[in-house]
């Protein structure tokens, strides 16, 4: 039996949530990609930091489509993700005070979100898939995390 979904939950939120949050995190405060590059992150161009956003955009689409009926453990993991990217990009605007892009609208669309769906599995005892979708949902968002640091980096 699946977890309850809230009544409001719709699978296409996630994908439009992550349509705004890519944007201010690709052109609001110069981008995310030129503030991690002064904080001491490699060095990354716009195009691609932009193709590395697709391929999120298009990642977060299909899981959501695919977990909107089943797999509740996939919108568990998106919405961990969704959480703790927006506490990151908090945690990291305070650190360095200074704007890390994406803050805004990680704490207005993500964070609540993402708390909401995982509010909403946790308290109807869905713990098996819960905690499985909160556990793959954070280590995937420090892998991201990593990844947006070293970017640059890679060939």
């Amino acid at each position: 039996m699946p977890c309850p979904r809230p009544r409001w939950f719709r699978w296409w939120l996630f994908p439009l949530a992550g349509i705004v949050h890519f944007g201010d995190e690709l052109f609001v405060g110069g981008g995310f990609y030129t503030w991690v590059t002064s904080i001491g992150g490699s060095r990354v161009s716009m195009a691609r930091f932009a193709s590395a956003i697709l391929v999120a955009l298009l990642s977060i689409t299909i899981a959501s489509w695919v977990g909107r009926k089943r797999y509740d453990w996939l919108l568990f993991a998106l919405a961990a993700i969704f959480l703790t990217n927006a506490l990151t990009h908090l945690v990291g605007s305070l650190g360095t005070h200074s704007y890390s892009p994406g803050t805004a609208s990680g704490l207005v669309l993500w964070l609540p979100l993402g708390s909401a769906i995982l509010y909403r599995g946790f308290s109807r005892n869905c713990a098996v898939v819960w905690c499985l979708g909160l556990a793959v949902g954070t280590a995937l968002n420090m892998v991201i995390l990593l990844l947006t640091m070293n970017l640059g980096r890679m060939p």
